[in-house]
């Protein structure tokens, strides 16, 4: 076995792993809905002749709405960038309770995947969801179009980098001790 393989199998070994990584799973899947359906669902409420159970039901069916999510490229950085995410985040949350110190090199780049993973990842008519938004203040916004996915290919570079990071931290715990 290679120290990648033992160091994955390690991470679920801690106590509170498996609930830090149910944790953080469940909250990115909910940051996604959020970020993509949060301000449509919110709308319903707006529909003052509906009955306040309908709109709590139509809350729900709008903002759990997975139409974007039909196109198996949206589907696989969607599902792939959530569990990686919540990978590296258990695995980071592990290394820093048997360290005991503040890990900043390794921090930084898996705090730069999951931004860049997180902030990527969108639908293919809208290009990215929060990247685009954040890029658009300064005039990057229209680059995207010109992309030939507009915009996802930068939720792949994100999910490139957290297997890049999930890699190099399943190998530090595999023997985290040494320097």
């Amino acid at each position: 076995m290679n120290q990648a393989s033992i160091g994955f199998v390690n991470t679920f070994k801690h106590g509170k792993s498996r609930t830090t990584f149910f944790t953080s799973f469940v909250l990115l899947v909910l940051g996604y809905f959020v970020l993509a359906n949060g301000a449509g669902a919110l709308q319903v409420f707006s529909f003052s002749s509906l009955s306040l159970l309908t709109r709590i039901k139509l809350f729900f069916i709008a903002f759990f709405d997975i139409a974007e999510l039909m196109t198996p490229s949206i589907l696989f950085l969607v599902v792939g960038v959530t569990i990686l995410s919540a990978l590296v985040i258990t695995m980071f949350s592990i290394l820093m309770r048997i360290r005991k110190e503040a890990l900043v090199l390794s921090g930084f780049y898996s705090g730069f995947a999951l931004a860049l993973a997180v902030l990527g990842v969108g639908c293919a008519a809208c290009g990215a969801v929060l990247l685009g938004t954040i890029f658009s203040f300064f005039g990057v916004g229209g680059l995207l179009t010109y992309f030939p996915y507009h915009g996802v290919e930068v939720g792949y570079l994100g999910l490139f980098f957290l297997v890049i990071i999930s890699y190099t931290l399943a190998k530090r715990l595999a023997n985290p001790y040494t320097c």
